[in-house]
């Protein structure tokens, strides 16, 4: 999951542009702060935390219901063994993105719910996804709002008071908060992980992959548009599936956060 990358255009984005797109005088410094995730001590109102609930929970604290508004619906997990909701597109695409991160050892919904006493009412805030990082990393989990970015900048004051919050609550119960758009989510490797998919289940043809195991043999790094010559017409298509089959287990390793072509350079693992 290439996020530092797409963290590092979304930056450029706002320097360069969002200025100019927002119109007005906290754009380009909330825009930064979305995505640099920077503690902004202007919005803070003295609110006190509650803290007595399990910080860590995988089962959904929040039932997210069909929405006319919005894109609602569930996505299996492989790796968490279980079906979780999701609320729009974005949100789809983003655990699809953890499924495949090797780094990823398990992920959560609708985690926890940060209660928060302000100057007049209690208010409530539910993070959408928490991640959780293989132990051998040493790395600390994320707290995850996913948001359109259009939507950051039609209600900036909203958001920036929103995750000064959660961004608070999370540095003192051992969470990094982090917000991530489409910017982050929808590159080039989201794309080629949709297409890989399809590939991932169902049983590989033995005779095609002795094939593909020869021919790396043979030599180091083939396009897929070269493969399915040697094998002449008839065997084109049940070649290239198992190919794509072995791209979508790792088996045959390609460069994802480029465009997936016919000409893409494949290695074997």
């Amino acid at each position: 999951m290439n996020i530092e990358s797409g963290r590092r255009n979304c930056r450029k984005w706002s320097n360069d542009r969002c200025g100019k797109a927002v119109r007005r005088p906290y754009g380009r410094a909330f825009l930064s702060t979305i995505c640099e995730n920077v503690y902004m001590p202007q919005y803070d109102h003295g609110y006190t935390f509650d803290f007595s609930m399990d910080d860590r929970p995988m089962e959904p604290v929040r039932r997210i219901r069909p929405n006319t508004g919005c894109i609602t619906g569930k996505r299996p997990s492989v790796k968490t063994n279980t079906i979780h909701a999701f609320e729009s597109s974005l949100e789809r695409d983003f655990l699809m993105l953890l499924e495949f991160n090797e780094e990823v050892v398990k992920y959560a919904v609708q985690p926890l719910t940060i209660e928060v006493e302000g100057n007049t009412k209690r208010k409530k805030y539910t993070p959408d996804v928490a991640v959780y990082f293989c132990h051998s990393l040493h790395k600390v989990p994320w707290l995850c709002e996913i948001k359109y970015r259009q939507e950051l900048l039609s209600h900036p004051a909203h958001y920036a008071a929103l995750f000064a919050i959660a961004r608070r609550y999370a540095v003192l119960n051992g969470f990094n908060f982090q917000v991530f758009t489409e910017i982050e989510i929808r590159t080039h490797f989201l794309a080629n992980l949709k297409f890989l998919s399809r590939y991932r289940h169902g049983p590989v043809n033995q005779q095609y992959y002795a094939i593909i195991q020869q021919l790396f043999e043979d030599q180091d790094c083939w396009f897929a548009r070269d493969l399915v010559k040697v094998v002449g017409p008839q065997q084109n298509d049940g070649l290239l599936y198992t190919l794509w089959q072995l791209v979508a287990s790792n088996v045959v390793q390609c460069d994802l956060q480029l465009p997936l072509t016919m000409t893409s350079p494949l290695r074997l693992h």
